[in-house]
């Protein structure tokens, strides 16, 4: 099953895709090592199934990058 990694803001609860779907030891390590050297917060490892939140966040957030 592939995974993907997310974060998301505090302030405004909006939930931004960081990766592409890939096998879950890779999205699990590559989520370790950016809270670990980056210091990165609130990211999330989560699972793809049938793609539909993912296809549903993506169109969010380009819907939110064209507004800018």
């Amino acid at each position: 099953m592939n995974y993907y990694i997310t974060i998301t803001d505090e302030e405004t609860g909006l939930e931004t895709i960081l990766t592409k779907p890939a096998d879950e030891s890779a999205a699990r390590f590559t989520a370790s090592r950016w809270k670990a050297t980056l210091e990165m917060k609130n990211l999330s490892v989560k699972p793809y199934n049938n793609g539909a939140e993912y296809r549903r966040l993506m169109t969010a957030q380009s819907k939110r990058s064209k507004k800018r």
